[in-house]
């Protein structure tokens, strides 16, 4: 068993205008997906990934979707391409709060991988709120159930199982490490109304209708006194929610200058906050907590008012406190970001 990437080879002038002709048949028929329909150089893109991977174009329209110029695998192609190598995948949990999958590659059979993936990872991510009840709760913007509280059991399948292909098996995907619907997910401040969806309740395959998933901007946070808890600080899974914390604190940010220069030994003046992992930035914003509580203290022992919040902003450019590109965190990191 070789786990050498093949060698791309063009079309031969036959198989080329066999394929336009295809195209040309199809583009408009029922079997091409919505977003798709009508879209003849986007069937054609469809198909010629598919190729890549080695399935027929047919297999290509109905399980590989682009989102944003970038083409997601359902999981039930990852786990079929998988296994069609030699290699193992095996479902071990599916349940409504968690999945696990196990990969075995048929050339190191002595190293399992295991992932799992629970409706904690899914709140986490933002994917849904889980309820008293310990149920998923995910609504439209008119208030229809989406797909994470309906359908939890096989959404975390399918994220277990495309995480287990992502981290084991990256010489068959070839690069196309996503599902669709984590691409979805992973755009950056919006929130996804999904309206009227089908989802395969066996694999988890999340198939919009047309202008079904609509993309909105999130609301800014709203600026608060105070300083954020260690909590919200640990349930930071991006760069993007580290940044809204920190501009949801008035005064925060001369803290995390403060905490960024003892820990780094970098001033304010360094870019330091884009280049950052989510991990470091954790660490900072936890450091800055304790700085705030410091200073707090110590006003309060030799009985003066509280500290006033220092207006010099954090490191960034004209005045905004870490404005530092997003950094969205798969499902899959859900520890060591």
């Amino acid at each position: 068993m070789t786990s050498d990437l093949v060698a791309y080879t063009h079309p031969s002038p036959d198989e080329w205008q066999q394929t336009l002709a295809l195209v040309d048949r199809v583009a408009t028929t029922e079997f091409v997906p919505t977003a798709m329909r009508g879209k003849p150089g986007a069937v054609l893109a469809s198909i010629l990934t598919g190729r890549e991977l080695g399935i027929g174009p047919m297999q290509s329209l109905k399980h590989i979707r682009p989102v944003e110029g970038t083409p997601g695998l359902s999981a039930e192609l990852m786990a079929g391409l998988v296994r069609s190598r030699g290699h193992k995948l095996r479902i071990i949990t599916r349940a409504v709060d968690e999945a696990e999958v196990e990969g075995v590659r048929a050339d190191d059979p002595q190293h399992p991988l295991r992932v799992t993936w629970t409706l904690k990872d899914a709140e986490r991510a933002r994917l849904c709120r889980i309820g008293d009840d310990g149920k998923p709760i995910a609504r439209s913007q008119n208030g229809k159930p989406m797909p994470w509280e309906l359908h939890p059991d096989a959404l975390l399948l399918a994220r277990a199982m495309s995480a287990v292909c992502r981290a084991l098996f990256s010489d068959v995907l070839a690069g196309f490490a996503h599902t669709p619907e984590e691409l979805e997910a992973g755009r950056e401040q919006t929130e996804t109304a999904w309206g009227e969806v089908e989802v395969d309740t066996e694999t988890g395959e999340v198939s919009p209708s047309v202008g079904a998933v609509t993309m909105t901007p999130a609301p800014a946070p709203a600026t608060t006194q105070g300083m954020p808890s260690l909590d919200q600080i640990k349930r930071l899974r991006s760069k993007d929610e580290a940044t809204d914390l920190v501009r949801a604190h008035h005064g925060f940010a001369a803290y995390v200058s403060q905490a960024i220069t003892e820990m780094h030994g970098v001033g304010p003046e360094v870019d330091w906050w884009p280049r950052a992992s989510v991990r470091e930035c954790r660490e900072v914003l936890e450091y800055a907590v304790e700085l705030a509580d410091q200073q707090q203290h110590e006003t309060s022992a030799a009985g003066g008012p509280p500290p006033a919040a220092d207006p010099k902003p954090g490191p960034g450019k004209e005045g905004e406190a870490f404005p530092g590109p997003g950094d969205p965190v798969g499902g899959d990191a859900v520890a060591g970001d």
